[in-house]
Parts: C-alpha cells; sequence; structure tokens
C-alpha cells in the first residue's frame, strides 16, 4: 500500500510536460529568429549611424528586436538550468518569460510596422523578410496573455511544481 508522501505527484509529468516542451521549441525558436534578423535586414547598413533619419531609426528597431530575442533566449537558457537541477526559482523565472512573452507579443508588431515604414522611406531597395504582417493585430497578444495566464496560475498553485522544484 502507498503511503501519502508516494501518491503525491512528483518529477517530469502530468501538465508539466508542455511547459518542457514549449521551452526546448522557443529556444529553437529564438535562436532561428536571430539569424534570421541578422541575416535579412542588412544588419551592416542598419548599424552604420549617421544623419540619415531612415539609419537611425532602422538601427534602434533591429536592436530592439535582436535585444528581446536576446532576452527571451537568456532567460530559457536560465529556464532549462533551473529545470534540469530542479532548482526552487524555477517557477518564478518561469513566470518571467511567460511575462516577457507578454510584452513581446505586444511590442513585435509594433516594431515590425515600424520596420516596414523606415524601409519604405529609405532610397534602398531593402527586402523585408525578417518583418511580416501589416498593420497592429491584437489577436497574438490576446492569446499570448491568455496562455501565459493560465500557465502563472499552474506555476503558483500546482502541488507537482512544489513537489518537484526543491533544491
Amino acid at each position: 500500500m502507498e503511503t501519502l508522501e508516494q501518491s503525491e505527484p512528483r518529477g517530469f509529468g502530468g501538465w508539466l510536460i508542455f511547459p518542457v516542451l514549449w521551452i526546448a521549441i522557443s529556444a529553437f525558436y529564438q535562436i532561428f529568429s536571430i539569424f534570421n534578423i541578422l541575416s535579412n535586414t542588412g544588419i551592416g547598413e542598419a548599424f552604420s549611424l549617421g544623419s540619415n533619419g531612415f539609419q537611425n531609426s532602422l538601427t534602434f528597431i533591429v536592436s530592439s528586436e535582436l535585444l528581446l530575442n536576446a532576452v527571451l533566449l537568456i532567460l530559457e537558457g536560465a529556464i532549462v538550468f533551473c529545470l534540469v537541477k530542479k532548482k526552487q526559482i524555477f517557477p518564478k523565472i518561469m513566470i518571467v518569460w511567460l511575462v516577457v512573452l507578454v510584452a513581446a507579443a505586444g511590442l513585435n508588431p509594433l516594431l515590425s510596422n515600424a520596420a516596414k515604414v523606415a524601409l519604405n522611406q529609405s532610397d534602398n531597395v531593402a527586402v523585408v523578410t525578417a518583418y511580416p504582417g501589416n498593420g497592429y493585430d491584437s489577436a497574438p497578444l490576446i492569446r499570448t496573455a491568455i496562455h501565459c495566464a493560465i500557465w502563472t496560475l499552474y506555476f503558483l498553485r500546482s502541488r507537482r511544481v512544489k513537489l518537484t522544484f526543491v533544491n
């Protein structure tokens, strides 16, 4: 007969599998996004500051996009480390990552549109494959906010999370 302590949910199982997969996929996506931005935006020209308003605005946009992706990638690295080591701080770092995801979902369309405006105002022929989309669509922001709210509650209230991350 199992004791109460043995029947408690521990380890990587149940719903905890989904955030683990989410982090793994997201880390690869961030690496791809950084590579995509660097290869498709004309980075050498974008980072050459000058009196040209186009160059200055594009520098800000590309820098912001790269910074956002780098922050997400660093957080994902910290999350993976805490996940593997079963660190007690894991749920808190995960919640910070979820908040940054919501902020990114709100900022990304704004940066994309700003990049298109900057590129359309220049005399240069530039390909904007790193910045798809037209107009501001709030659906991704709302969808991301709902997903993140659900997972935040999970990390705050889950018995499995409290029993798994104890180091």
